[in-house]
């Protein structure tokens, strides 16, 4: 069926390949839909549709923090270096931390499980807060006030980018948080990224000049919607 497909959007270089390699044809790349989303989605809205509890987290932290949004799967058997990393990076850059959970739990899960463990871990210095079961406006605006989003979710990297957001993605099981960077973001901003690494990286992600998050920004917007007028123009 893909390769008698006459036009097929693919987001990724990867999967460009793979998909080119079973006989495809007509292959465009395109970022994801989500990059378009600071263009569409104001301030105003935000501010209005984002819960008190957001409110509060980014007016209590209006200095900065640190976003963390880490995967269930991703956190087993890693809690404790987790932890380490996170209180290095936070003492070494005078970042609080802010804990927003990662989509919808799998049946038997908790959202917390993990993240419960890893701030068990903290250092006693670390100041903190978890944010869970918001709705996609209050995780859309603590990711675009904080100071620097780390996680291992791909549309919460996507988020960042749209809101020029310094990021660091995290390593992942998964590599299409690597393949989608490696096609359409800053060649410095840090990638697979392990618990050890996070202050070097999150300091390196922080250190990108606004002009360069800005214009990348822009530039995937126009490019999205580029490549979504010439698709929609053969039907």
């Amino acid at each position: 069926m893909l390769s008698e497909t006459c036009s097929l959007s693919v987001r990724d270089k990867f999967s460009q390949i793979q998909l080119q390699r079973v006989g495809c044809q007509g292959l465009q790349l395109a970022p994801d839909l989500t990059t378009v989303m600071s263009s569409y989605i104001s301030v105003a809205e935000l501010e209005n549709k984002s819960s008190y509890v957001t409110k509060q987290i980014i007016e209590n932290y209006i200095n900065g923090y640190l976003v963390v949004q880490l995967a269930q799967e991703e956190l087993k058997g890693k809690e404790a270096a987790y932890a380490k990393g996170l209180s290095e990076t936070s003492l070494t850059l005078d970042l609080p931390i802010v804990f927003i959970t990662n989509g919808i739990e799998q049946k038997g899960d908790s959202k917390l499980d993990g993240i419960d463990s890893i701030v068990s871990l903290l250092d006693d210095k670390i100041t903190y807060s978890i944010h869970v079961d918001g709705n996609i406006f209050d995780a859309i605006s603590l990711i675009r006030n904080g100071s620097c989003y780390c996680g291992s979710s791909l549309h919460g990297l996507i988020t960042a980018m749209s809101f020029s957001v310094p990021r660091v993605a995290l390593l992942s099981s998964s590599e299409k948080q690597i393949n989608y960077m490696d096609t359409w973001e800053l060649p410095h901003m840090p990638r697979g990224v392990t618990p050890a690494q996070l202050p070097v990286a999150v300091a390196t992600a922080i250190d990108t000049p606004s002009k360069d998050l800005t214009l990348l920004s822009h530039k995937l917007t126009h490019t999205y919607l580029d490549r979504f007028k010439s698709l929609s123009a053969l039907f």
